[in-house]
């Protein structure tokens, strides 16, 4: 018995619309309020205070490398799809980042930033470079053969972990970049659930390390607690009781978070794409 669409693809639209939701809280929050304005703020404040901004190799990373290598992780992704004639999946892929770069840009230009007291003013959510590395790295998931999937998930997530940093260091707000994953995974796990309305792929495959996955998911659950720890101590001022204490718990609590939507991202991406046909139009010989 063929199982349904909705019974393959329904976990994806459920992270779809949670993603969504999540965005939209992010948004209302660390745009529109004082209380998130200020949390932003104070793990700015460490960010300065620590030399991230001058730190070298962030520097590096950040003017000359993040956007190339998402570039060249784009490409591949295009070279893959086309090498084992995945049409569908590239034109869904090609949405995705088209999609993500739009929903970036429009929403850079289109929010308007309240001011509570709280530099700078100008409204820099969601990410962009974060959010077409990440976009480009997806989609590098979704192409790489089967046998490689929780390879190029684990790496790609150290890769925009890596931005995110650099990019963070550089003057963005940590909530930009919590953001710019969130405006991936929206229309990434749409296009996923989508492409599950093909004819799935039912032959068991090797896969390199099997365990990427259930890694990346644990991480993702490690640093969600303490990202809202964090968050908690420096919310309710419980952080005041030391000089000094609320800028590093304020940076690491956005982090956190920030690592925790992307190990969950690329989880997604790895896992939601397990069931694709690896060629379209006629056997895989890809082990």
């Amino acid at each position: 018995m063929r199982e349904s669409w909705w019974w393959r693809a329904g976990g994806l639209v459920t992270i779809a619309v949670l993603a969504l939701a999540v965005l939209g809280l992010v948004v209302g929050i660390f745009v529109m309020t004082a209380l998130g304005q200020r949390l932003d703020a104070t793990a700015q404040e460490w960010t300065d205070g620590a030399g991230w901004t001058d730190n070298a190799a962030l520097e590096l990373w950040r003017s000359y490398l993040a956007v190339p290598i998402g570039g060249f992780a784009a490409l591949a992704a295009l070279t893959l799809f086309v090498r084992a004639r995945r049409w569908w999946q590239l034109v869904a892929m090609a949405l995705v980042v088209g999609t993500v770069m739009l929903a970036a840009t429009l929403l850079r230009d289109r929010l308007d930033r309240p001011w509570h007291g709280h530099p700078p003013l100008e409204q820099t959510l969601p990410g962009a470079a974060i959010a077409f590395v990440a976009a480009a790295a997806f989609a590098l998931v979704v192409a790489v053969p089967p046998a490689w999937r929780s390879v190029a998930a684990v790496s790609s997530t150290g890769v925009v972990a890596l931005t995110g940093l650099a990019i963070t260091a550089g003057g963005e707000r940590v909530s930009d970049g919590v953001a710019a994953l969130l405006v991936v995974a929206v229309p990434g796990t749409i296009a996923l659930a989508v492409l599950r309305a093909l004819p799935p792929e039912t032959s068991r495959r090797r896969t390199r390390f099997a365990d990427g996955p259930w890694l990346l998911a644990w991480l993702a659950a490690t640093f969600a607690g303490l990202a809202l720890i964090g968050t908690g101590l420096v919310g309710t001022g419980m952080t005041d009781i030391a000089e000094g204490m609320a800028p590093p718990v304020a940076a690491g609590a956005g982090f956190s978070a920030f690592l925790s939507i992307a190990c969950l991202l690329f989880t997604t991406a790895d896992l939601g794409s397990r069931a694709l046909p690896p060629r379209e139009g006629g056997h895989d010989r890809a082990r």
